[in-house]
């Protein structure tokens, strides 16, 4: 039979598809993802880490060495051969120092000893001069006297 009426004819279509297998593939990719992204992320972490360690290494070097300074070794410099571009100048400028520090410690151990042998003299002078006079009997009126001219003299 024809058809030919003015009727129009509808024809239902249902797909299905079946997304079960795509679900799992996309969560074990997530899964995936984050494992690979953590991981990496604590690679790099920990080669940033080993990096800047091993980058602060002559900065760590220089502490040694300035640890190891006193008062009488200023003369000592620091290496800075092994040290980077850098930092040469700093090192330059920090034995620079330990010389300056070095001469005023040396003036400052001189003038002591200039003072501590100029007050030799004198202070001879008086203990000597106070156990002479102590040594005989004297009237009261001469070692009032000899103590008066010594704390004239100190």
């Amino acid at each position: 039979m024809p058809i030919c009426s003015n009727t129009p004819l509808f024809i239902t279509a249902t797909l299905s598809l079946d997304t079960g297998d795509d679900d799992r593939l996309l969560r074990r990719l997530a899964s995936t993802l984050m494992a690979s992204a953590s991981l990496g992320a604590v690679l790099v972490s920990l080669g940033g880490f080993l990096l800047v360690r091993r980058g602060l290494l002559p900065v760590s070097d220089l502490v040694e060495q300035t640890q190891r300074l006193a008062a009488d070794t200023l003369r000592r410099q620091l290496d800075g051969s092994g040290q980077p571009d850098e930092l040469k100048p700093l090192v330059e400028q920090f034995n620079a120092l330990l010389q300056r520090l070095s001469r005023a410690y040396e003036q400052l151990e001189a003038f002591n000893a200039d003072v501590a042998h100029e007050l030799c003299t004198p202070l001879t002078m008086l203990i000597s001069s106070t156990e002479l006079s102590l040594r005989k009997d004297r009237e009261e009126d001469e070692l009032r006297y000899v103590l008066g001219s010594n704390l004239e003299d100190l």
